[in-house]
């Protein structure tokens, strides 16, 4: 317990922890001797805060308010008025808070003392207020200043920031360059992630690697630029050495372009006095924005970053049976009706005998929740294991089929050649861009040698100009090029994804093989099917459509209620896991149909190579569905059970 006795107390406050408290901390106590004030070291409060926004803790600060509600100091000393306010408001709220309660205080920056005998008088309090306005316009100047000194550092080619960025470092020049060490372990990350490691899996594999985290990397800097100065060891809250990697880390490195050589740096209009935290803050003003692409500073390729970009949107993961339970099909399943994803769910339904029987994928915009509205009507709720028996077989018999290597080798050669043309464009428009260049090199050249020779001429004005008209023609070439970079690397993905389903065509033959191996299902799945669309053409019928990376779909149908004896097979000769269920077959290689969710129609160009039969129109559900079965375009599917890895007979469940 402290002594009752009143003291003298000291406040200091820092932005970061990477900053020191030692100046103000030797500053103040030397008042204090001056001045014949003794202090307590247990009277020294230190708060290391980004800044006084309302609704940030000063755990110090508050510690120092305990005391002082307990009547046991009698006076603080700060360095300046900053420490205890960030806008004037704020400053003279706090002075009458601690005045009122016989708390004397001193500034040392301003040379002021407040307190009872000090502030009595018109003159005193209207300086008070002076000071306190002063302070809060010099925290706004002085956040100016250092907006402009780090836009006039980026524009000398330093870093802005991302020299932070786990994988980059500064050089003598101060210059943001890549740290290999560290590059290496990012190119590893980025190719276990898109080979199908998870976050939690990656972060295993560096813990056991014995890799440093970042923050244990910055915070280790700091420490040796901090001998380098010869200034004295800082202890920080946490040990350095027993940091380790989050998936959290991991998921921020994942989303960072700056790995593609793509430095973009925003900075917007500072408000330090503004009291809502700047992350909550609409519409701030951006004072500058610099965009560039530096190839001196890639990491990974674009096809590998753009990849990592598409898994990461598919993992939007159900924080419950999502994680607890392995599922084969949520992340690449959408509802056609409204464009939400699915998530996990457990039927409620008491009769369902086998154990994990009554797991469903059940559409995001369907589900009631207090925390979000409902907002798909036609949204539906469907078996685990019916989906991914259905998904499963339908791929199965299109990996299997002749075609499909045909198939693929003509996308392939089609891409190929698009690939091609996209390559030449983008040297033109490089072209296009070098000579811009140099054509504006030449034009500002041609006016500074004028600058003080052509008196009738406002040299000046066309320098602004011609520098703000090749701005604009730059800003526009990079951002078609850009634009074809991305195309190119998106077309690189999928002819890659082709040659393999090329080169491994004869494998997909063997499906007894295929269906043993759950890895491979699951790989299969990930590689080759882009999405699955699930539509409510009618209220007991759903139409599957599962589209491939290769291009077109295949179109399959599934039952919401109990399938009927007729809607089921058991042929020893067609049939292998017992009962299967019915469903249609049909391929939509070449988008002869399609499905308008609206209308809750079926149209038919009439140019289908496979189902040549159905004639130019629109169908409803029971149209279409009389058609198939005349056409015997129908097929059926077991029961999948990708968690416990087993096919089972749909009549154990139905």
């Amino acid at each position: 317990m402290k002594n009752s006795e009143k003291k003298v107390a000291i406040y200091c406050r820092v932005s970061t922890q990477q900053q020191t408290t030692d100046r103000q901390r030797e500053d103040l106590l030397k008042v204090a001797k001056e001045k014949g004030l003794e202090i307590d070291e247990e009277y020294i409060f230190v708060d290391v805060i980004s800044g006084f926004k309302r609704g940030e803790i000063r755990v110090q600060y508050k510690a120092m308010l305990d005391e002082i509600e307990q009547g046991h100091i009698k006076t603080i000393l700060f360095s300046e008025l900053s420490r205890l306010g960030r806008n004037a408001t704020e400053l003279l709220e706090q002075v009458k808070y601690l005045q009122e309660r016989n708390v004397s205080l001193y500034f040392d920056k301003e040379k002021l003392w407040v307190n009872e005998a000090e502030t009595k008088g018109l003159g005193n309090i209207i300086l008070l207020h002076i000071l306190a306005i002063m302070s809060s316009y010099e925290i706004e100047l002085f956040a100016e200043r250092t907006l402009s000194g780090k836009i006039a550092k980026v524009q000398a080619g330093h870093g802005g920031g991302e020299e932070r960025a786990y994988g980059y470092m500064h050089n003598g020049r101060k210059e943001i360059v890549i740290c290999e060490e560290e590059a290496e372990v990012v190119r590893e990350i980025f190719e276990k992630y898109v080979a199908g490691a998870s976050s939690l899996e990656i972060r295993d594999w560096l813990v056991g690697k014995g890799v440093a985290s970042p923050y244990c990397r910055k915070i280790k800097e700091f420490k040796e630029n901090r001998k380098n100065r010869g200034q004295t060891e800082k202890n920080y809250k946490i040990n350095a050495d027993s940091l380790v990697w989050r998936t959290s880390t991991i998921n921020r490195l994942l989303h960072n372009e700056l790995y593609t050589g793509k430095r973009h740096v925003v900075y917007r209009k500072p408000d330090p006095t503004n009291p809502v935290p700047a992350k909550k803050r609409k519409e701030r003003e951006i004072i500058y924005e610099h965009v560039l692409q530096d190839e001196r500073l890639r990491i990974v390729s674009d096809e590998l970053f753009l990849q990592a970009q598409d898994k990461l949107l598919r993992a939007n993961y159900n924080k419950n049976n999502a994680i607890r339970h392995e599922n084969l099909l949520k992340h690449l399943m959408r509802c056609g009706e409204c464009g939400c994803n699915f998530s996990v769910g457990k039927n409620e339904r008491k009769e369902i005998s086998l154990k994990n029987g009554g797991r469903t994928y059940r559409c995001y915009g369907a589900v009631s929740r207090r925390d979000k509205a409902k907002i798909c009507k036609e949204g539906v709720e469907l078996r685990m294991w019916k989906v991914d028996g259905l998904v499963l077989q339908l791929s199965l018999m299109t990996f299997a089929d002749s075609d499909w290597e045909r198939r693929c080798k003509e996308q392939f050669k089609k891409l190929t050649e698009e690939i091609d043309i996209l390559k030449n464009a983008i040297m033109t428009e490089e072209s296009k861009l070098r000579k811009e260049e140099e054509r504006n090199e030449q034009i500002l050249r041609r006016l500074l040698r004028w600058s003080g020779q052509r008196a009738n001429i406002n040299v000046d004005k066309l320098y602004d100009e011609e520098c703000a008209r090749y701005e604009n023609v730059c800003d526009e070439m990079q951002r078609t090029l850009e634009r074809m970079r991305i195309e190119l690397s998106k077309k690189n993905i999928l002819r890659d994804s082709l040659e393999k389903m090329r080169n491994d065509a004869v494998l997909y033959k063997h499906m007894n093989d295929i269906q043993n191996d759950k890895k491979l299902i699951k790989f299969l799945v990930n590689e080759y099917i882009e999405i699955i669309n699930v539509y409510r053409p009618c209220k007991s019928w759903c139409l599957i459509e599962i589209k491939y990376k290769s291009g077109g779909s295949v179109w399959g149908t599934l039952k919401t209620h109990r399938y009927r004896k007729s809607e089921m097979f058991c042929d020893p000769a067609t049939t292998f896991h017992g009962v299967e269920l019915q469903t249609w077959v049909v391929p939509n290689w070449d988008n002869a149909f399609f499905y308008d969710p609206k209308l809750k129609l079926i149209h038919c160009n009439g140019k289908s190579k496979y189902i040549e039969q159905v004639e130019e129109g629109d169908y409803t559900f029971e149209e279409f569905d009389l058609k198939i079965k005349e056409l015997e375009m129908m097929g059926s599917f077991p029961l999948y059970d990708y968690e416990n890895d087993r096919f089972v007979s749909a009549c154990k469940l139905e």
